[in-house]
């Protein structure tokens, strides 16, 4: 191919220049840069936690419940007064997550399945050996030297059995979006060496300050958002449902309430059956018996808008028929 211009391109290529027409250099250059930043745009990276928490709907609602749950486990389990109080949720990349954490601290590992990945139940050290104490009998009262420190077999024990406990609270709390099986997997002391998820992975962080006797510190759940994408529209549809339910002023409650108590019912009891021929139909007169297939002293069914629903055995009050329930049948 030939690529060596002719003089009349030459010519007409001189004259672009000359005119404008044609830019060259760095003015084209500096053209062309400005067109890209006119189409460039800014990517703020923290709205993408912002628009996951706008997809996780009603999670808080769902933590406060595991919160509830958990207080009342170990309150039975402790016979010891714990309050404990809620924080809001917040998202947040795995390596900051563990950066936030002193160190020691109890991390425990577990599975939430069917949901994917693993999550974490941190228990602040100083709440944890309070709780070690008062299995032992202690009042969790005193204080722990914890830096340098391990948990004993023992402690390991006593810990394991306080996150299954915490385990079963995560069930009970997610039963109305999906059944899980919370399976606990391990646990460590140093944040630098949970490897779970990479460094960027954004993490949902519901964290809890729990009280015991005179000793406070947090219990944090962390979740993969990975884990929670795919029931995060049930989430949403939990969250739509629970707005219903309090949209619902008590003043309609009642109002509907009453309503319903005063609704009448047709209520009907059936005497019994009996066959006849045509002719024995004709020949009846007044004062007649038809002899009817229930015995007289076995209860009859008394239906509510046509429904069995009751049983009793006839009778009468004053001058009205009357049957006395006997018993009530379970059913729709």
């Amino acid at each position: 191919m030939n690529q060596i211009l002719s003089q009349e391109e030459v010519n007409a290529l001189l004259e672009g220049v000359t005119s404008g027409e044609v830019e060259v250099g760095d003015k084209a250059s500096s053209q062309e840069s400005k067109e890209a930043d006119k189409e460039a745009e800014l990517y703020n990276f923290r709205d993408q936690e912002q628009r996951i928490m706008g997809k996780l709907g009603s999670l808080s609602n769902i933590q406060e419940k595991f919160a509830q749950n958990f207080k009342n486990s170990l309150t039975i389990d402790l016979r010891k007064a714990i309050t404990v109080e809620n924080y809001p949720i917040k998202t947040a990349k795995f390596r900051e997550f563990l950066k936030s954490l002193p160190v020691p601290i109890s991390l425990n590992i577990f599975k939430m399945k069917p949901l994917p990945g693993s999550a974490i139940l941190v228990i602040d050290i100083k709440l944890a050996y309070c709780l070690i104490d008062v299995f032992f009998g202690g009042k969790g009262e005193g204080e722990t030297k914890v830096e340098g420190r391990h948990f004993s077999l023992i402690e390991q024990k006593v810990i394991k059995r306080v996150v299954n406990m915490g385990l079963l609270d995560i069930e009970r709390a997610w039963e109305d979006i999906i059944p899980l099986s919370c399976k606990f997997i391990g646990s460590d002391v140093s944040p630098q060496l949970i490897h779970i998820l990479r460094d960027d992975d954004i993490v949902v962080v519901s964290r809890f300050l729990m009280e015991i006797e005179d000793v406070k510190g947090d219990i944090m759940l962390c979740i993969p958002y990975s884990a929670i994408e795919p029931v995060q529209d049930k989430i949403k549809m939990r969250e739509g449902y629970e707005t219903e339910q309090t949209l619902v002023s008590p003043d309609i409650k009642r109002r509907l309430n009453d309503f319903l108590l005063n609704v009448p019912l047709n209520v009907q009891v059936k005497l019994g059956r009996s066959e006849i021929k045509m002719e024995e139909l004709i020949d009846l007169k007044p004062g007649d018996i038809i002899q009817l297939d229930r015995n007289s002293q076995k209860d009859l069914v008394a239906t509510i808008e046509s429904r069995p629903k009751l049983k009793g055995l006839p009778g009468s009050i004053g001058d009205k028929k009357a049957i006395k329930i006997t018993k009530i049948l379970k059913g729709d």
